[in-house]
């Protein structure tokens, strides 16, 4: 498979700014990111619509997770990811809109994807294909490095998802740095339908095993086109 890692982030715009910064983000910012970093070969922007946040679970993050979640795909490992994303940093001096805020940020290796049965496409198109939304999951692992969880999701969790919802694929990845044997996330391409019926098909499927895991955040959103740069504004 092509994709190796993936730098995530979780996003929050200040009220009356959205529309600037979603356009600065989509036309600027993502485009100096694909020319910087060679091996960084797709990305995409998502918005969580008023709605869409109100759906989510409670969470401990900052402004409920932020509006906003963004995704670079790279064929070079998340350490390599890394350091080349902080040179391109260090040369634009941090090119970050100043009504910007980081909620959360992952640099990961890719540990598992799996397609829906009947997918005809690469694992790698699953990404790129014109999904209607994604849900993202982060999980803080009950013991570190957790077998147990790995068996769980990969051979019960993700598989059963597939059969249920309007999924495409599913993504899980490890991150670097010091989450890294504790937190795991998922990717969830919602391939056709609405949203909003596949998150609540994934909500219901956790704390099953909460013994193995807490969901730390869960959140849907739909792609960012120009249509929608003002969801907010």
């Amino acid at each position: 498979m092509k994709a190796k890692s993936v730098s995530l982030l979780l996003l929050h715009y200040e009220p009356g700014t959205h529309r600037e910064v979603t356009r600065w983000h989509e036309e600027v910012h993502r485009r100096e990111m694909h020319a910087s970093v060679p091996h960084m070969y797709y990305s995409q922007d998502w918005v969580a619509p008023p709605g869409h946040v109100q759906a989510r679970p409670p969470t401990e993050l900052g402004a409920q997770g932020g509006e906003y979640a963004t995704m670079y795909f790279s064929a070079g490992g998340a350490s390599e990811l890394n350091a080349d994303v902080r040179s391109y940093a260090e040369q634009t001096r941090g090119n970050f809109h100043p009504y910007q805020e980081v909620i959360w940020r992952g640099r990961m290796d890719i540990t598992s994807a799996q397609a829906r049965a009947g997918w005809e496409l690469t694992l790698d198109t699953v990404p790129l294909f014109a999904n209607v939304g994604l849900a993202v999951q982060i999980d803080e692992l009950a013991e570190p490095d957790s077998a147990a969880y790995t068996a769980w999701s990969q051979q019960l969790y993700i598989p059963e998802l597939l059969r249920s919802a309007a999924l495409s694929g599913i993504f899980q990845m490890k991150p670097i740095g010091p989450d890294s044997a504790k937190v795991r996330v998922h990717l969830l391409f919602v391939e056709r339908g609405d949203p909003l019926e596949t998150f609540d098909i994934v909500k219901g499927r956790q704390a099953r095993t909460a013994s193995l895991y807490r969901t730390v955040f869960l959140g849907i959103y739909v792609p960012v086109t120009p249509e929608n740069y003002d969801t907010y504004d």
